[in-house]
């Protein structure tokens, strides 16, 4: 029964994508990753065009959450439920003053997305150079500000890049779409469930050095020993 149960579930999960992608053949430039947790699911998302990404900043994202599975019980018409009343948007820059105190990363990201501009070298008065540097500037503020995203969940939350969603049911299975409001993107989706919670290995051999103003911390989990001892096993000796 499990297994007829699995093999509905996936002919659902292509049907989906199909679907989506018949909505609009253009590939869509907005991503999404999802994490269980033991009691919530980390959502993360971002758009991988620059010039989308500077519009998303003002119009915001949408979160919505379908779910598609009880137990092994499938859903014949998915449970939706929108995660965010309103479009979610960077916090006003006064808000992150506290964090960026403490979180470098994130200060990029407040950068990214307030900062005045960013120092680009080799400027000058010639209008097409200037539209040149612009476009530069925006890549710039674009690619930094998705890395330290990637770096801060804090900060990508501030931006409006992230989302936690607390209000979930350990049994169930969940497609969360992520889209931009009046965009000629399609939406991006993400399936993810507490099933998909894994402990991260823990760390067994920590190891400090100690050096001028610094200190150099480095660990090694037993799964690490495990694969290096393998490796050395199977590696032939030279004559």
């Amino acid at each position: 029964m499990s297994i007829t149960l699995n093999r509905y579930f996936f002919i659902l999960l292509i049907f989906m994508q199909m679907s989506f992608i018949a909505q609009n053949k253009e590939v869509s430039p907005l991503k999404i990753i999802a994490r269980g947790q033991k009691d919530k699911i980390l959502l993360r998302w971002g758009v991988t065009s620059a010039s989308e990404w500077k519009k998303a900043l003002k119009t915001g994202f949408i979160l919505t959450r379908y779910t598609v599975k009880k137990g092994n019980q499938l859903i014949a018409e998915p449970e939706k439920k929108i995660l965010t009343v309103n479009p979610l948007l960077p916090q006003p820059l006064e808000q992150w003053a506290e964090l960026i105190q403490k979180d470098s990363y994130a200060a990029i990201v407040a950068q990214s997305i307030y900062g005045e501009e960013f120092q680009i070298s080799g400027q000058n008065n010639n209008s097409i150079s200037k539209i040149i540097e612009t476009a530069d500037e925006m890549e710039q503020r674009h690619t930094f500000g998705l890395f330290a995203a990637d770096m801060s969940f804090e900060g990508a939350l501030k931006a409006g890049w992230g989302f936690v969603d607390n209000s979930i049911v350990r049994n169930e299975v969940y497609v969360y779409q992520i889209s931009i409001p009046n965009s000629k993107f399609k939406s991006a989706s993400v399936l993810v469930g507490m099933k998909d919670y894994k402990k991260l290995p823990a760390i067994d051999d920590l190891i400090a050095v100690s050096d001028d103003k610094k200190v150099l911390i480095s660990g090694i989990t037993n799964r690490i020993k495990m694969y290096l001892h393998l490796i050395k096993l199977n590696v032939p000796k030279m004559e």
